[in-house]
């Protein structure tokens, strides 16, 4: 046994034997185990005697793109879920073998059978026929289109020749016990409620070719022949009829004279009443034109309320709309104020350093004030040692000269250490004061310019206030994704030109309102909320981004693309090149709108568009798929002047399909963007960021400047230290320093370090007072906010009530506008009444009779009313028909008397006549029934032994389940006890319970699997007594218990072991558990699945 596995998703088949081989094959033919296997073991020996199905390709034929089934010689099981596509494959086979769509009651034409989304689609059926030889039968289907082109072993040919090749097989599709398709299962199970069918099928199916003539022929013999005993019969009654119509007559001609009198009084009768309908109309008339009248001024009436209530939502709509103009005005005005406080902050925080910086410095003079004082108490005790060393004389070093020089220079380089931190401390000041001014410039710049994002956002609010709530709603929960979600999607890009911005809006379409999620984690949250009672979120469309689409590289069309082409054409790039948007958002639009691959170009390009559809080196064949695409214009290119497409046929690159279309102004995205607020605001970030960094140099530059001053200080005591020393071992020196210490200390009391201390007190307190006013600043600003909330919380108060009228006035409008339609109904359908009533008095006008002086005479002696003149008229017509007399009854009196004379001729030759089709009837009645002589090998098979044969296997089969079952031909007879052919029946007896009887299969008698195991039973009774190619039966197994299930396929499984089995197709979404276990070789298993990402790991199935 093979089990066969069809996937539409990867669209591939693996085929393995169950056991301990398991290997795959591919559905195009790569490998055929099941086969190779059949032939080794010699099960393949009756095959070349018969006919049967070798291979069954389909191409975009419903859900398949291109698979190929090759099933096996004997029994074929297709099983899958529903809906998987298992009778798409007996769909296949049928209009394959140039079947009728009515036997499958699908679909209109064969093109309603291709692929959504294909234009064409193709099945392609090989035949094995007897000794080896094959027939291979394309058909192939185009959409649109309700011919199909027909090949045979590749030749062209036509569906009549199809049609009748199938005959000569033996093939007979529109016979239900040779293919019973899903939708004919029903049906083939309901001929047991219809004998007379059943004993039809049967004769198609398992009789002799001219079985089913010969029983036409008995019907028109009987028909016939019970046409003649009738006609003989009814001969005789005629003449009866006539005898006794001659002795009416006599009596007839009598009564003339009172006929005519009765039709004169009926005349008068007639007019009178025709008098007495045209007056009850015309007064029916005047009531119905006064209702119409009545109703046509409440409808007036009606008609002015609506009006007023019109006028009356028109202003509140105005009203509505100025409310939100005000709301609007007020919002704008507070995210101004609340911009402005922004800027005073941070001109608080800037003059908060400031003021630091200030108190700094005065500190920096008060401490140098006593660093002075310090320094001139040091200098009165160093000039006082001094002149007490003069006194003392010793012996000066070796290195003391030395060592003097060194400090020297020490004391230099700290000197100019601290003077160059001191100048780049100055510049970095006067930079930082510069760069807040442009700061500040720049803050006042970008607050009176609104950007394109904000134009856009207004722009969604005003025009789908669905989807702004569910921006709103994302906006304020970004926090719960784990990565940003965008959307909708015209938000989230920018395009620069107004060109751009049309074909952008062309291949988005209605995706311009849609969101992308970057991950399932957060598409779950969105789905969970989506759901929820009156969420923000219901109206939205989702996507979810491509696993692959983050890692991938879209690389644009036009770098593969050789650029003396793109100059030739004037393509000047990808629609990828003209969209800005943050890189998942251009990921997302390559990867589901092909944004990277859609060209644009000029005029030139347009007009050459033909030339560029037509060029052979632009045409690109897939060798995987073997399909051929447009290298340029194959996934679109937009000029000014239009877009076109160019795509080619799955039949090669000589059927080419090119598209064009304008493009539509767009009305959505707005052009522009808003990289000059961006600039602004990157410069104003950069300005921010360089204060910043100025403040902190200066911080710095400060500290370096407190070191070097340290430093230098050490260097100066150092130095001191050394020149004291030297000093000692010179007096000259030593008189030299105390003159120069002298010098030293007059200049050091001159010196006055708290100059400038005033200007410093002075600036700290204008940064102080400035501070303080841009405090004030902030809290009117803020008030301000306070105010313009109150203001806006009021315009919005003020629009609720606005709001609230209209919903109350729309409400009275559609009540008046629902009065008005009902009013209107009625005034048109008593209009019509009026009409109908005058039509029909006209016509009693136009139908009346003359009525004379006479006539009005003899009215006044009927006072009777209509009714009991219409009874009168009625009693009169009577009394005329029962009297029934014309004014030549004589001559027909003489016309019956020949007819009875020769009526009474022809029935005495009549008699034989009938006498010898009765003969004829029976021979040919032996004949259908019983058949030949039975010592003839060529002999004639009648229908007895036909369905005793059928009842053999039938009953047997029955008994091995422990039920009875059998099968009878009835012999019908007529009221006239004669053969009814035509209601001749086969019926279906069975008895599933000992305490039951013998009972017809009926539906509504026997349970849903009863009735299925029946029906299968008996279509496999007929399969061991005839002879065909194959069968197809879809899902007979429905309804059936484990136990009838089981027993059917296991009578199936010993049945197909037979080296005579026709090949066999059996369709079922499901199989038991361990019905498979004593199988052998010769089934084959179609397991069929539909999906993208299928487990194609067979080692785990077991079947």
């Amino acid at each position: 046994m093979t089990a066969v596995q069809v996937s539409q998703g990867s669209w591939t088949q693996h085929a393995y034997p169950v056991g301990e081989e398991r290997k795959a094959t591919s559905l195009n033919g790569q490998a055929e185990v099941k086969r190779n296997k059949l032939k080794a073991e010699g099960l393949e020996k009756d095959s070349k005697h018969r006919a049967y199905i070798l291979r069954i390709r389909m191409r975009n034929f419903l859900p398949y793109d291109d698979t190929t089934i090759r099933p096996g010689p004997r029994l074929n099981l297709v099983v899958g879920p529903n809906g998987s596509g298992k009778s798409t494959i007996v769909s296949a086979i049928c209009l394959g073998l140039a079947g009728s769509l009515k036997i499958m009651d699908r679909g209109k034409s064969a093109s309603d059978f291709i692929k959504n989304g294909k234009n064409s689609g193709s099945i392609e059926i090989e035949l094995s026929q007897p000794h080896g030889k094959k027939v291979t039968i394309l058909r192939k289907m185009k959409k649109n289109e309700k011919k199909s082109e027909w090949f045979m072993n590749g030749e062209p040919t036509q569906e009549k020749q199809v049609a009748e090749f199938v005959k000569e097989q033996n093939i007979k599709l529109d016979n239900l016990c040779h293919f019973l398709p899903q939708e004919k299962v029903v049906e083939f199970a309901k001929l047991a409620d219809r004998p007379q069918e059943m004993l039809i099928k049967v004769e198609e199916a398992v009789g002799p070719p001219h079985m089913r003539d010969d029983h036409e022929e008995l019907i028109k013999m009987s028909e016939a022949a019970s046409l003649n005993a009738r006609s003989f019969e009814s001969k005789q009654n005629q003449l009866k009829e006539l005898e006794a119509k001659r002795e009416t007559l006599r009596v007839a001609i009598e009564r003339y004279k009172q006929v005519q009198d009765l039709k004169q009084l009926l005349e008068i009768v007639e007019k009178k009443i025709c008098y007495i309908q045209l007056e009850a109309v015309r007064v029916e008339y005047t009531k119905r034109k006064n209702a119409v009248k009545a109703l046509k001024d409440e409808l007036e009436v009606k008609k002015r309320q609506y009006e007023e209530k019109r006028s009356e939502l028109s202003l509140l709509k105005q009203n509505m709309k100025k409310a939100r103009q005000n709301s609007s005005e007020h919002d704008k005005k507070l995210r101004n104020r609340q911009l402005e406080i922004e800027s005073l902050l941070t001109t608080i925080i800037d003059l908060e350093r400031d003021s630091k910086n200030l108190e700094r410095s005065i500190r920096g003079k008060e401490k140098e004030k006593e660093m002075q004082e310090e320094k001139i108490r040091r200098l009165e005790k160093e000039l006082n040692e001094l002149k007490d060393k003069r006194l003392l004389k010793r012996e000066k070093p070796a290195n003391l000269d030395e060592e003097l020089k060194e400090n020297q220079e020490k004391y230099s380089k700290a000197m100019r250490t601290l003077k160059g931190t001191e100048a780049a401390g100055e510049t970095l000041k006067a930079e930082r004061e510069k760069c807040r001014s442009e700061v500040q410039q720049k803050e006042a710049e970008l607050k009176n310019h609104l950007s394109v994002f904000e134009r856009k956002t207004r722009s969604l609010k005003n025009s789908r206030p669905d989807i702004y709530r569910a921006y709103e709603w994302i906006r304020e929960n970004q926090d719960r994704f784990s990565e940003k979600v965008y959307g909708p999607v015209f938000l989230d890009i920018n395009v620069k030109q107004k060109e751009h911005a049309d074909y952008t809006e062309a291949v988005l379409g209605r995706d311009m309102d849609s969101f992308v999620v970057q991950n399932r984690q957060d598409r779950e949250i969105l789905t969970t909320e989506m759901n929820k009672p009156n969420s923000p979120l219901k109206p939205i469309t989702l996507y979810t981004m491509p696993p692959g689409a983050r890692t991938s590289n879209f690389e644009r069309k036009t770098q593969t693309l050789d650029s003396k082409v793109l100059q030739a054409y004037h393509i000047t790039g990808s629609l990828l090149d003209v969209v800005d948007a943050e890189q998942p958002m251009l990921q997302w639009l390559c990867s589901e709108k092909m944004f990277h691959r859609i060209l644009l170009g000029d005029s030139v390009t347009w007009q050459k568009r033909n030339e560029l559809a037509e060029g052979r080196e632009f045409r690109h064949e897939d060798p995987r798929t073997k399909k051929f695409r447009h290298l340029v214009a194959g996934d679109g290119l937009y000029t000014p002047n239009g877009s076109f497409r160019v795509n080619f046929s799955i039949h090669g690159s000589r059927n080419m399909l090119f598209t064009s279309s304008d493009v539509r102004p767009s009305n959505r995205l707005i052009v522009g963007d808003d990289s000059e607020n961006e600039r602004k605001n990157q410069e104003i970030q950069r300005c921010r960021e360089k204060l910043q960094e100025l403040n902190q140099q200066v911080d710095e530059n400060q500290q370096l400047e407190d070191q070097a001053r340290a430093a230098l200080n050490a260097a100066g005591n150092e130095l001191k230290k050394i020149k004291d020393l030297v000093v000692q071992f010179d007096s000259k020196a030593l008189d030299n320093q105390i003159k120069e210490k002298e010098k030293v200390m007059k200049m050091e009391a001159n010196k006055k370090p708290l100059q400038g201390k005033d200007e410093l007190v002075a600036r700290l307190k204008k940064v102080l007072q400035r501070r303080k006013d841009s405090c004030k600043e902030v809290a009117d600003a803020v008030r301000t906010c306070a105010e313009l909330h109150m203001q806006q919380v009021a315009s919005v108060l003020e629009a609720e009530p606005l709001e609230k009228k209209y919903k109350q006035v729309e409400q009275e409008e559609g009540s008046i506008k629902s009065q008005y339609n009902t009013l209107k109904e009625n005034y048109d359908q008593e209009h019509d009444e009026m009409q109908k009533i005058k039509q029909r008095m006209d016509t009693l006008r136009r139908d009346m009779p003359e009525i004379s002086e006479e006539d009005q005479e003899a009215f006044r002696n009927l006072e009777e009313g209509e009714e009991e003149l219409e009874r009168k008229r009625d009693k009169l017509k009577e009394d005329i028909s029962k009297l029934g007399i014309q004014a030549d009854r004589q001559a027909e009196f003489d016309m019956v008397k020949s007819q009875i004379e020769e009526l009474s001729g022809e029935l005495s030759n009549f008699a034989s006549a009938v006498e010898e089709e009765k003969k004829k009837l029976e021979r040919k009645k032996k004949l259908w029934l019983d058949g030949g002589d039975r010592g003839n090998p060529n002999r004639q098979v009648g229908l007895r032994e036909i369905v005793e044969k059928i009842n053999e296997c039938f009953s047997d089969s029955f008994q091995r389940m422990g039920n009875v079952g059998e099968v009878k031909l009835l012999e019908k007879k007529n009221k006239w006890n004669e053969d009814d052919f035509a209601n001749y029946a086969i019926t279906i007896m069975v008895k599933f319970r000992e305490e039951q009887e013998l009972l017809p299969l009926d539906g509504r008698v026997q349970s849903g699997g009863e009735t299925s195991l029946s029906t299968m039973l008996f279509l496999l009774s007929l399969q061991q007594i005839t002879r065909c190619p194959f069968r197809v039966v879809d899902e007979i197994n429905q309804g059936m218990d484990i136990h009838y299930e089981k027993a059917v396929f296991e009578k199936i499984v010993e049945w197909s072991c037979r080296e005579d089995t026709s090949q066999c197709f059996l369709i079922t979404p499901k199989l038991q558990g361990n019905l498979l276990a004593n199988v052998r070789d010769h089934i084959s298993v179609l397991c069929v699945f539909k999906g993208r990402d299928l487990y194609t790991d067979q080692e785990g199935w077991v079947l």
